[in-house]
């Protein structure tokens, strides 16, 4: 016979997407988050809305790098969309880059 657990698990972390980050993909590999952080701030003419900007790197070795793809974060949801729907396909440093508001870029 099976008995409930006599302890509480844990609760699992949330798997949900903050409404106000947005994912910049094909950046060159040589960006830095100071420059995406300006171009989003001058591409949306306002100065502060960028919260964070975070490079994503893929592998977690001494050989890992830099995947072409950042994280930002605005101050609110209104600006992130404003954000896809302003910078995707924007050139930026010789390179269309694709926003999304999910990580993969699954529309």
């Amino acid at each position: 016979m099976c008995h409930p657990p006599t302890h509480s698990l844990p609760p699992l972390p949330s798997l949900a997407l903050a409404d106000n980050q947005i994912y910049l993909s094909n950046l060159d590999y040589f960006v830095t988050p100071a420059l995406i952080s300006q171009f989003v701030e001058e591409m949306l003419c306002e100065e502060g809305c960028v919260v964070a900007c975070e490079m994503l790197t893929k592998g977690s070795s001494a050989q890992s790098g830099a995947a072409g793809l950042a994280m930002v974060e605005l101050k609110s949801a209104t600006e992130a969309k404003r954000a896809v729907r302003e910078l995707n396909e924007a050139h930026f440093m010789g390179r269309t880059l694709y926003v999304s508001l999910d990580k993969f870029m699954s529309d």
